[in-house]
């Protein structure tokens, strides 16, 4: 080598180390004008531009030195390095595949196949990539398993293989691969959500919080993951958890309004409505564009019977969010609370053209059809729910008392047998009244009412502890939307009127619709204080009665109708009862229950919540009722002459197929009978014809009576022979206009309060031996009866003897006991 060449090649060399990479090129390319092949000066060249990332340019220089001398191992190794630089992966292998010959060590070959391994995964990677945008889930799986094969943690792979497995719904497949993901990273938050998000999917909702919180602590400004945690907190009913964590996070992230929102809502959970309104109205200052506030605050408006502002609300954050659901869905049933049917029906049907899986608006349109008597459009609007979401809430009590009210029992024993599996295992899948006509098991209905009862919780706003004092009046407060023609109306009426003024004042609190028929008249006329106060809110209500100081306040209208519970979860009084409702209210705020004990043996009042608060007679009714005068005649509707009549007027939702299985029995053994029952829906007339005829009995003998003014349908009882009584849902006021006439009622005891009332009513009169302790005595004491005309006269007989004599009908003595009642618990409480 020439001198001077090799001098040059040293300062070269000396220039690239000092990362004098232009001087250095300088030196190089004076030696390759010299001597083009010169191999080391080429070799430097390629390994100046591959620092330099120029691998092209440095291919071609790493040739030129090969080619001038291939023994050197060195080059050999350059060489190949550049080729997998260039993902020239085939020329790469086939070099190493001779590796050992080129005089390569076994450990450069593996780290060089082991590079080549990573050039390919990184082919697969971009492969794996498109197939999953694509939504190739199959081929996605399938690569993804291989790879993971050459490199089991390839931690980009298992990102993509655990969102596949994800969105495929393989939850336990995904929680495996996320579980891979957190022993390589653990500090990965995106891979922790997912991991609380299929625990929450799973209903272990605890490992959801657990995770979800681990997430919060590694980054407590990442909001996905504590609004995670709040909202799974909050489906737990952990709510002063909540709030807890809200706080905390808040002190952290001041000023964000999705944190002060999820605030307000759990303050809203607690009934603390003044601070959540507070809340609610700072998180819009912050953001007046985030529609969920205005979502969650029309929610809490709605609550509050602000039913104009939470319209208002809702129609904002749509306006924000035109695709909002919970929002149209909301404002649906803001529109039902106004009495705009129409408004609220086009609101869940956009609903479901946003989104045809989301079972509330079904649901809801269910309610609303329901609401008008269209029972036929709420059943299909009620299945379509169900076929859904079959756990939603309420909605199998919903659809068989809808059914019932068509007498349609299709699949009725087995939507019976799923409701009751759903609230063995906790599940809201009814309110109480619907159950009243489907079974009568009165553990499962207090169960049920338990639940149902924490929709309003206890939150009593004024505590006033009443000291009883002798010389003052008591005042009775009496809550009800029914001071009107209604039966709740017609049983109070009367008593009203007869209170000891001396020591009792009578206050009326209606919340129904505005009426002046002659009940609601009369009403307002027989009380001390009559109070509009449909249009205040549950807390104005509970305001004016602890204004007036009421001492009792007691609720006519539990869970039926348009209730206003909440008006007694915020203490209406000091002592709060229920009365002429059929079961236990399941709460803690209601002191006592008013019943007999026919209705509320001794053994039966663990299936109360409340204290029973004993009458010798628990229903009440009017000592009088208008007869008509007018000769009837069994010819004036159409009722044969010939035949024995068998009649019911219950409603037609207290009907079921046990009670027509045996109905079908009696009227097969009595020759010549008919069953008279009153008149309703076609459909429901033409279901009931069918079941019958499919009992084996003459659809004719059935016999429909349409509905008359009370003093002609009193004056034609008198034209039937014998009542039949409904189970597990008796009659009540039906039972006391038959015997009131002289109408026997054969009616079976069951175990709960609505399957006893009828069996109440004949106590009361002595009449024990119309009451059957099971089916089988129930058709065999209608059977004698309606054979034996001689044993029906004498049962007819004693019945109007026993009559004058009873406190059924004996307004003025059902006071006296009440007032002594009332007396007793005011001293007890004193």
């Amino acid at each position: 080598m020439n001198p001077s060449t090799k001098e040059i090649l040293n300062e070269g060399i000396k220039a690239q180390q000092e990362g004098n990479f232009k001087k250095a090129k300088y030196f190089y390319n004076v030696i390759l004008e010299q001597t083009p092949d010169h191999s080391d000066a080429n070799h430097n060249l390629g390994v100046l531009e591959t620092s330099l990332n120029n691998h092209l340019l440095a291919k071609k220089f790493f040739e030129h030195a090969l080619k001038s001398n291939p023994k050197i191992k060195q080059f050999w190794i350059s060489y190949i390095a550049n080729l997998i630089n260039l993902e020239d992966i085939r020329n790469a292998e086939t070099i190493l595949d001779k590796g050992k010959s080129l005089g390569l060590s076994q450990n450069e070959i593996d780290f060089f196949y082991y590079e080549i391994k990573k050039i390919g995964g990184k082919d697969k990677l971009n492969e794996l990539i498109k197939l999953f945008r694509n939504s190739e889930y199959g081929k996605v799986e399938k690569l993804a398993l291989s790879m993971l094969n050459e490199n089991p943690n390839d931690v980009n792979c298992l990102k993509i293989l655990g969102t596949c497995y994800h969105k495929l719904n393989r939850l336990d497949h995904a929680l495996s691969i996320y579980d891979r993901l957190i022993i390589l990273d653990t500090q990965n938050i995106e891979v922790l959500n997912n991991i609380g998000l299929i625990y929450q999917v799973k209903e272990d909702f605890e490992k959801a919080k657990n995770t979800y919180k681990k997430s919060s602590e590694i980054n407590p400004h990442h909001s996905q993951s504590y609004l995670n945690l709040l909202y799974i907190l909050k489906k737990m009913k952990k709510i002063d958890e909540m709030i807890l964590e809200c706080k905390k996070f808040i002190r952290l992230n001041p000023h964000d309004a999705n944190l002060l929102n999820n605030f307000a809502n759990g303050l809203q959970e607690l009934h603390k409505y003044q601070e959540a309104e507070a809340i609610y109205k700072k998180a819009l200052n912050l953001d007046p564009n985030l529609s969920d506030i205005y979502v969650n605050y029309g929610n809490l408006l709605q609550q509050l019977e602000r039913n104009d502002e939470a319209q208002e609300k809702f129609t904002k954050a749509i306006k924000i969010n035109p695709h909002h659901i919970l929002a149209y869905n909301n404002l649906g049933n803001v529109y039902r609370k106004l009495c705009q049917p129409e408004k609220a029906q086009e609101a869940f049907e956009t609903v479901i053209k946003l989104d045809p899986k989301f079972a509330a608006a079904y649901c809801n349109l269910g309610h609303l059809f329901y609401s008008n008597n269209q029972y036929e459009i709420a059943i299909q609007n009620y299945n379509k729910a169900l076929n859904i979401n079959d756990k939603f809430e309420n909605l199998t009590g919903a659809l068989l008392f809808s059914q019932a009210k068509l007498c349609d029992w299709t699949d009725r024993a087995i939507n019976i047998k799923k409701m009751m599996i759903q609230i063995k295992r906790g599940e809201q899948a009814s309110v109480p009244f619907n159950l009243f006509p489907l079974i009568d098991e009165p553990e499962i209905k207090k169960q049920v009412a338990k639940l149902y009862s924490k929709k309003f919780k206890k939150n009593f706003i004024f505590k006033r502890t009443k000291v009883f004092d002798e010389n003052k009046k008591i005042k009775i407060g009496y809550f009800s939307p029914d001071f009107k023609a209604h039966p709740i109306g017609y049983s109070v009426c009367e008593l009203f009127e007869l209170y000891n003024r001396d020591k009792f004042e009578i206050q009326a609190f209606y919340y129904g619709e505005k009426t002046q028929d002659e009940t609601y008249l009369r009403i307002k006329k027989g009380v001390d204080q009559f109070h509009e106060v449909k249009n205040l809110s549950d807390k104005e209500i509970v305001s004016l009665s602890n204004k007036h100081e009421i001492d009792i306040a007691i609720d006519l209208c539990c869970y039926t109708g348009p209730h206003r519970t909440n008006i007694f979860a915020m203490s209406a009084a000091p002592i709060q009862m229920t009365h002429l409702y059929a079961g236990s209210m399941g709460s803690d705020y209601f002191d006592y229950i008013i019943a007999d004990k026919t209705l509320i043996p001794e053994t039966h009042k663990k299936y109360y919540c409340e204290d029973v608060l004993y009458l010798p007679s628990w229903q009440a009714n009017e000592s009088i009722k208008e007869v008509s005068k007018k000769n009837v005649s069994k010819k004036d509707f159409g009722i044969p002459e010939e035949k024995f009549i068998f009649c019911c007027f219950n409603n037609f939702y207290k009907l079921s197929p046990e009670m027509f299985d045996l109905w079908s029995e009696i009227l097969d053994k009595v020759d010549e009978s008919i069953l008279i029952l009153p008149s309703g829906l076609d459909a429901a007339k033409q279901n009931l014809k069918k079941e019958i005829k499919l009992r084996g009995i003459d659809p004719n003998r059935l016999v429909f009576l349409d509905y008359v003014q009370t003093p002609q349908h009193l004056a034609r009882l008198k034209l039937m022979d014998l009542s039949l009584d409904t189970f597990p849902f008796t009659g009540g006021v039906t039972t006391s206009d038959a015997v009131r006439m002289g109408l026997p009622v054969v009616t079976c005891l069951g175990n709960s309060f609505g399957s006893r009332v009828s069996g109440s009513v004949l106590k009361a009169l002595n009449m024990d031996e119309l009451i059957a302790k099971s089916k089988k005595e129930y058709v065999n004491i209608a059977i004698e009866l309606a054979n034996n005309k001689n044993k029906l006269k004498k049962i007819k007989n004693k019945l109007k003897q026993n009559l004058p004599g009873s406190l059924l009908f004996d307004t003025k003595s059902y006071c006296y006991h009440l007032e002594e009642a009332f007396l007793k618990v005011l001293k007890k409480n004193k």
